[in-house]
């Protein structure tokens, strides 16, 4: 596992689903974390999804985990879109 001690992060959307798998495995890494949560918008963001469906948490926390990990030092200038294919398809 990546440890993330003396690292801050903030995340929203913590309340359910993704958000909260992130705060939960950000902190359980040893990061300080600031969060956030809009029930509103997570409901919204559901029923737009090409893959008719919200990412599981462990697909979206490893991913954050790792670029928010001093493993990640070297990956620059780059995104990593994890979206169900959201932008794919425009």
């Amino acid at each position: 596992m990546f440890r993330l001690e003396n690292k801050t992060s903030f995340v929203t959307g913590a309340g359910s689903g993704i958000g909260e798998a992130i705060a939960r495995t950000f902190s359980q890494a040893g990061a300080f974390v600031f969060y956030a949560y809009r029930d509103a918008a997570y409901r919204e963001m559901c029923a737009t999804q090409p893959m008719n469906r919200m990412g599981r948490p462990e697909e979206i926390a490893a991913a954050a985990l790792y670029l928010a990990s001093d493993e990640a030092a070297f990956v620059t200038g780059e995104s990593l879109v994890i979206d169900g294919g959201w932008n794919a398809g425009r």
